[in-house]
């Protein structure tokens, strides 16, 4: 069944394949997305100052997700995405430290 589309055919299923969700839903996603990311590690975070004691998170674990937030901080910036750069930078910060608690308690 090799039927041939007309244009008005091809536009519709262009217009079906580009639908896009609301752009204030999208920003919700993601900002509910950050805020959940970029919290993720707190509680350890806390039992580390709380107690003084160095995290219990492997060295491995801290250097890949710090790298990895670091690269969406750049790509936040570069893309001109405000949730995405400044959220990865909370979470930076708070790999940062409990990498650095490894040496410091």
């Amino acid at each position: 069944n090799n039927k041939m589309l007309t244009l008005q055919e091809i536009k519709k299923e262009e217009d079906k394949a580009n639908h896009k969700t609301n752009p204030k839903v999208i920003l919700i996603i993601g900002i509910i997305a950050g805020i959940l990311s970029s919290i993720a590690f707190l509680p350890q975070l806390v039992i580390v100052i709380n107690n003084r004691i160095p995290s219990k998170l492997s060295f491995v674990t801290l250097t890949v997700a710090a790298i990895a937030q670091f690269l969406w901080i750049v790509y936040g910036y570069e893309v001109h995405d405000k949730p995405v750069y400044i959220f990865s930078s909370i979470a930076f910060v708070i790999y940062a430290f409990l990498f650095l608690s490894k040496f410091t308690f």
